[in-house]
This record gives structure tokens, C-alpha cells and sequence, in this order.
């Protein structure tokens, strides 16, 4: 239930008029109370008590706006939430609210950088330092929200080659082909270790 009242001194005693964005208020008897039971879209705007009587008028005016407390709509991590050593990592936070509300982050002792809306955190160079929980908070004049993030170090990848002789499968038993014949060399074999 939402109330505004409107009252001013005048001798005679004013008489007051309102001016709504929707027809569905109440007001008292004698005009200086508004009240809305049940609060809808159709209610925000602007609303104007005027006070008059035989020597003039003043009016003053108040916009009813909605409030809406912050809610993180989406929160990133590229290229994901395990990074190789040496990646360079974008976190995003998006968040909404009325009023609009103001981000923060939480994020281990290290170098990043932030943007001027602070919507995004840069880590260039990602290194075992950089490992830890990364928390965008979103405020405004009706509440916090946090979302956590961890961010881990994948496992270092390496190389690792070896070579093969190649066998002609021809009839009888397998016989290796020399590495050094003209058409035929060694396969080379690569494997990926996490």
C-alpha cells in the first residue's frame, strides 16, 4: 500500500485536486490523502496536489517510481573457469535494478584490470597467483547481491613425441621397413599429457 499527502495553510482553507497516472486510487474526504490499496504497473508516474482557494494556487509535484533490488542476470568467465598458465581471462557481470545498481568484485590479492563501469575484470597472463574465488556484488539503495566464481589453474600440457617403425604387412610375418628407405620413414606419434 503505497499513501502521499498533500497539505498546505491558507485563510480561507484550501480545497486540493489531484492529477494520477491511473484512476484506481482512493482519497479521503477531504481530499489531501491519496492512497493506493494495491500497487500495479499502471501507478508509476508523476503525481500532482494542487492547493487552491480565492487568493490562488500552488501545486507540487512527486514522480512514483518502482524499486527493485539487484539481481545478477548473468556473470561470465572466458575462456572458462579453468585457465592454462599464460591465458589471458575475462570475467563479466551483468546485473539489474531499479535504481541501477552499482558493481563491485572481491578477487585474490593479485593485478587485474577493471573497466570504468566495472561490468568486466581482465587478467592478462593467468598464473598460479591468479587462482582463487572472483565475487561481483551488485548494490543499490534496496539491497546486495553476490555471485562467487571460482577460477582454477588447468593442468600444464607437454608434448611428448616418439617414433615408431612402420611394419609391411605383407604375407607371412610382419617385417619393419628400414627408416632410411626412399618412401618409407618412421611414424611420429604426438600425445597430449594434462
Amino acid at each position: 500500500m503505497v499513501t502521499m499527502t498533500c497539505k498546505a495553510s491558507g485563510d480561507p482553507t484550501p480545497t486540493y485536486t489531484w492529477t494520477t497516472p491511473s484512476s484506481n486510487v482512493q482519497f479521503s474526504a477531504d481530499n489531501t490523502t491519496l492512497t493506493i490499496e494495491k500497487m500495479e504497473k499502471s501507478h508509476l508516474g508523476k503525481y500532482k496536489c494542487t492547493a487552491k482557494n480565492q487568493h490562488g494556487s500552488h501545486s507540487l509535484e512527486k514522480e512514483l517510481g518502482l524499486a527493485v533490488q539487484p539481481k545478477i542476470s548473468d556473470k561470465n568467465v572466458k575462456p572458462s573457469m579453468e585457465v592454462l598458465e599464460g591465458e589471458n581471462v575475462t570475467l563479466s557481470c551483468e546485473a539489474t535494478g531499479v535504481p541501477p545498481p552499482d558493481l563491485s568484485w572481491s578477487y585474490p590479492k593479485v593485478e587485474v584490470n577493471l573497466s570504468p563501469d566495472k561490468r568486466t575484470l581482465k587478467i592478462w597472463s593467468f598464473k598460479k597467483d591468479h587462482v582463487g574465488n572472483y565475487s561481483c556484488t551488485a548494490r543499490n539503495d534496496h539491497g546486495s547481491v553476490t555471485r562467487t566464481q571460482e577460477i582454477k589453474l588447468a593442468g600444464n600440457m607437454k608434448s611428448i613425441s616418439k617414433t615408431y617403425p612402420l611394419y609391411n604387412w605383407g604375407h607371412g610375418s610382419p617385417s619393419p621397413i628400414p627408416p632410411n628407405s626412399t618412401n618409407k620413414s618412421g611414424l611420429t606419434a604426438y600425445f597430449w599429457v594434462l
